[in-house]
C-alpha cells in the first residue's frame, strides 16, 4: 500500500514517513508544498494520505476538499495532523470529510492504530 505525507516541516515528513515504512507503506511520497501535491493527486491514488493542518492560510481544508472531490479518493482512509487546532479548526476539518485529527507530535503507535482501525487491520 502507498502513501501520501503533506506537511510544513521535513522534521514532520521525516517522522511520519519513517512511521509508515514501519508500518510496511511502500512508496511513501512527501510533499511540502500544496500545490505540487494537488498535482500530484490529480494523477496518484494513494491508499493513506496524512496532511497537515498548519500551512498558511488554512490550505489544508484546500487540499481535503480536493481529495474527497474525487469519487475514486471519497473512502480512502486521511488523517489531518496539526497543532494549537481549535474547535472550529477540528468541526471544519471534519465536515470537509478528514476520518481522523491527530495532534502533533504525532506519535508512532497511536498512528499505528489509527491506521490499522481504519483499513481493518486490526
Amino acid at each position: 500500500m502507498n502513501a501520501l505525507v503533506l506537511t510544513v516541516h521535513s522534521v514532520t515528513g521525516h517522522s511520519l514517513k519513517t512511521h509508515l515504512q514501519q508500518l510496511r507503506f511502500s512508496p511513501v511520497v512527501t510533499h511540502f508544498d500544496i500545490d505540487h501535491a494537488l498535482v500530484d493527486l490529480a494523477t496518484t491514488y494513494y491508499d493513506l494520505m496524512i496532511v497537515d493542518w498548519n500551512f498558511p492560510g488554512r490550505r489544508a481544508l484546500e487540499v481535503v476538499r480536493f481529495i474527497r472531490s474525487s469519487e475514486k479518493r471519497l473512502f480512502a482512509p486521511l488523517i489531518v495532523i496539526g497543532e494549537d487546532l481549535q474547535p472550529d479548526d477540528v468541526l471544519d476539518i471534519l465536515e470537509v470529510g478528514a476520518n481522523d485529527i491527530l495532534l502533533k507530535p504525532v506519535k508512532a503507535d497511536v498512528l499505528g492504530e489509527k491506521i490499522r482501525h481504519m483499513l481493518r487491520l486490526d
